[in-house]
């Protein structure tokens, strides 16, 4: 009962925010989440094994956050962010976990409104406004506070709409697993547990989410989508090739065909 309890978690929000050597854009992600309408209980930095700058800059955090600001690092061995989300995700104390990257500006009602519509049995996907390279290093050098609607520069800036009403006319439901990102995610840490977390076969940039959600979908876990709402940003980078890509690949199809629930190799290789 006491491992079952552990798994399921406390009553609260765990903000789980995955970084690499990007401290800059941290910088920014971190002081969103101070102006959150409802903070998240605790916020995880899964690092995949950031140098000492960053380091730094979350210990320099630490001591002004008001909610605990947790490193969980991992050696830098190749892009291994199934690996560090997992850590995260053991590191966690609450019952329900959202999802972003170290590249994610969260506007104000993002914690309160993936708090709002959580729902037993769903997961949540929300989409994002794409940032030029331009208006990106802006943000990164403080020339400009925040984006909004109306700034140059922003793709998708429908999503700075906040509309609960049409949520309520759309539902959001949606029976597929495409274009569902981690970078804007959340569901309960039980139903994480069920599936065994983020499968770590997969290395390198590319569809670890997509066979999360298939494997959740595949659990019974269905997908609810979050139209006009928890908005967000989605600062510019230059997008590596992944040399692993098709191993990725072949992952994802096989999780599909064979109908997988658990991942080959999830949270149950790390946890005591």
């Amino acid at each position: 009962m006491e491992k079952d309890q552990n798994k399921k978690g406390k009553e609260g929000i765990s903000l789980i925010i995955t970084t690499y050597n990007w401290p800059e854009a941290l910088d920014i992600v971190l002081e969103r989440v101070l102006q959150q309408t409802k903070y998240p209980d605790e916020v995880i930095i899964a690092d995949d094994g950031s140098t000492e700058e960053t380091v730094e800059l979350i210990k320099a955090w630490q001591k002004k956050f008001p909610v605990p600001l947790i490193h969980s690092w991992i050696e830098d061995k190749g892009f291994r962010a199934s690996m560090s989300r997992n850590m995260a995700i053991l590191k966690s104390s609450y019952d329900y976990i959202v999802f972003i990257d170290g590249d994610i500006l969260i506007r104000k009602h993002f914690i309160e409104d993936h708090h709002k519509y959580r729902e037993e049995g769903y997961f949540l996907a929300g989409s994002r406004a794409r940032l030029s390279e331009s208006l990106s290093q802006k943000l990164l050098n403080k020339e400009i506070k925040k984006e909004n609607f109306f700034t140059p520069g922003v793709g998708r800036r429908l999503t700075f709409i906040h509309c609960p009403w049409y949520h309520k006319l759309s539902k959001g439901i949606t029976d597929h697993y495409k274009k569902v990102r981690s970078c804007h995610l959340s569901l309960w840490r039980k139903d994480l547990f069920a599936v065994d977390g983020f499968d770590e076969s997969f290395e390198g940039w590319g569809l670890e989410d997509s066979d999360l959600v298939v494997r959740l979908m595949n659990s019974g876990i269905k997908r609810k989508n979050l139209p006009l709402l928890a908005g967000c940003s989605h600062i510019y980078h230059y997008q590596k090739e992944n040399d692993k890509f098709e191993d990725n690949e072949r992952y994802l199809k096989t999780a599909i065909k064979e109908k997988y629930i658990k991942a080959q190799k999830g949270l149950s290789s790390h946890e005591l």
